[in-house]
Formats: structure tokens, sequence, C-alpha cells
């Protein structure tokens, strides 16, 4: 981008992170998360949006490294990048993986947009935080923890104004986000809300990754999976919590937090399956062996702290333990 380009655009950027939050400047259109984000650039990190930074490009030594740091996401994410991939494919968008950093660590792309991609510094080993290349969907997505579109001029510096990335944060078993990822396009034009869609699928992705990386991670003890309704069982939408041989919880993924209520893990782990949902672990295993029905209402069990979670659940919760599934009553409310 030439420099009399990039000046327009250098000089919004001043113009609404120079201000006051509470002064919203004439004919601007920024949204409050990017207005923050370019905030951060400009104050914190003290970027020029105008200025051509030199990209920051990781050695293949390093790269490896962070690779085998990461080895497990990197493959479970790989395998869905090429299933998301499929259905976008065609659109010119190429789907990156990156650590919290911003450092992309694989990527999927159509070969004919692989040069466009590269111009734009959208290569494995690139860092793109938002303390080196500004607002943009991988870095802010990072800062913000939570799914986002930064399409074309909400971007901070102005050779990134052709991009438009939509991102979201993957998260881990104790729900830090450990990677972001993104599907970005060159030159694609539109406006953000047409981009919803694809934040919308980036954002699906994203949660079955989180759920294989569970799944995997806990691998060496039972997993109990439920939802209210069957058919999600086994699922992306059904809760999973892992479970120790004594009936303990050792970990919950962030649905099965949502589907029981509470927001803290710490409301869970280290507690027993029966302070949860009124029955043991040795019930439930053997109800999900052979299929049957466990009448918890009449258990009269059902006099722990956590009884009152069954109030957020629908009339059944369903039950899944090492991939077979039963029904088990919930406790009326």
């Amino acid at each position: 981008m030439s420099v009399e380009a990039a000046g327009p655009h250098a000089d919004r950027v001043l113009r609404v992170a120079g201000h006051e939050m509470a002064v919203v400047a004439a004919g601007v259109d920024v949204t409050p998360t990017v207005d923050v984000s370019w905030r951060r650039c400009l104050n914190e990190f003290k970027l020029d949006p105008a200025r051509e930074y030199k990209p920051t490009v990781l050695d293949q030594c390093r790269l490896s490294e962070l690779r085998a740091e990461h080895e497990d996401l990197v493959q479970i994410a790989r395998a869905e990048m090429d299933s998301l991939y499929e259905q976008i494919a065609g659109s010119g968008y190429a789907l990156l993986l990156a650590d919290t950093d911003g450092v992309i660590l694989c990527e999927k792309v159509d070969p004919v947009l692989k040069k466009m991609f590269v111009r734009a510094g959208l290569i494995v080993g690139a860092q793109w935080s938002e303390q080196s290349q500004g607002t943009n969907g991988i870095g802010t997505c990072a800062a913000e923890a939570r799914p986002i579109t930064i399409h074309e001029s909400d971007h901070f510096r102005a050779r990134h104004v052709g991009l438009s990335c939509s991102a979201a944060p993957i998260h881990d078993s104790n729900g830090r986000v450990i990677a972001i990822l993104d599907a970005s396009s060159v030159g694609a034009g539109g406006t953000r809300e047409s981009k919803m869609h694809t934040v919308a699928l980036v954002n699906t992705s994203a949660r079955l990754i989180e759920k294989c990386l569970f799944l995997r991670r806990h691998s060496a003890v039972s997993m109990l999976r439920f939802h209210h309704r069957p058919e999600f069982v086994d699922l992306l939408h059904d809760g999973a919590i892992a479970v120790a041989t004594d009936g303990t919880i050792v970990a919950t993924d962030m649905t099965g937090l949502k589907l029981l209520g509470t927001q803290d893990r710490a409301d869970l782990i280290g507690r027993s399956i029966a302070d949860v949902f009124d029955t043991t672990y040795e019930e439930l295993s053997a109800a999900a062996a052979a299929g049957r029905l466990v009448d918890l209402a009449g258990s009269g069990r059902a006099q722990g702290p956590y009884a009152a979670l069954f109030g957020v659940l629908a009339a059944a919760v369903y039950v899944g333990i090492d991939g077979h599934v039963a029904m088990v009553e919930a406790i009326a409310c």
C-alpha cells in the first residue's frame, strides 16, 4: 500500500484512538471491540498505523519446537481444518491455526491463492499478535478470548485493510485459551455483517477441536457424556465430564458447565458424581452398560448443594459412559 493510500486509514485510526472513550469522532463507524483494540495498539504497544513494520517470522527450529509443544492440538486441528476447508472451498479463505502469541502453527490454503497470502504475511511461522501486527483476527481474538471478525478497515495497520479475518479461541480443559482458529481472505469485499456465517463456522470448528482435545487429554479415565436430549449425546453439544474410578470428577468441558448451570470448574472438580447427579459412579456405569433407566427422583439422596443444578436441565439427563448411553431421570424442580 502506498503512503498516500495509508494516510486516510492511519488518520482515521489516530482520530478514534486518540480521543477519550466517551468522545465519538464524527463520521467514524467503529465497533467497541475495534475501538478498544486500536487504543491498546496505539497507547500500550506504541504502534504506528501507517508504518511498514517488518513481519516477525520464526525460524524452522523454533517453529518445530512450538509444534511439538502443541502436538495433540495441531494433529486434531489439522483434521478439523481439512473438514472446514471442504465447506468453504472456493470462497478465497485460508485457514490458520495460531498459538496465543499469534504464531501461525499450520495452515490450509488453496495453492492457487498461496502467493497472495504470502504477500499479506499470512504464512506459517509468522507472528500475528496485536503487539506485532496491531488489530487483526488472530491477535485480537487472543486478546478478547472470544469469537471475532476483524474486517478490512477494522485493522489497525493500513497495510492490512485488504484482509478480512474471522477467528475463534480454542480452550483447554481448564478453560484457558491455548490457540486461535482463523479464516482469512484477501480482497474479498463485503461488509462485516456478511462475515457472520464465516465466524459461526470457525467457532463451531473451534468447539469441535476443544471437544476432541478434551477427550484425548482425559482418555485414561472414564468419560461421562450428558444432555437433556438423547440425540445430542456423543456430539458437539453434549456435556463431557472426566471421572476417576472412585467417582471423583477430575475435569469438565465448557458445555458441561453450562448444562449444569455453573461457570466455575471449582464447583465440580474434586466432587463426587453422587453430589452432582444424585447417583454413584458404579450405578451410572452399570446403567450405561445395560442401557437401563435409573430413577433418581425416588433415590432420596438429592440433599446436597448440587441438587439445585438439576433445575436448569430438562426432565431427563441422558448419560453416556465409555460409549454406552443410558437415560437418567432428573430430580423434579
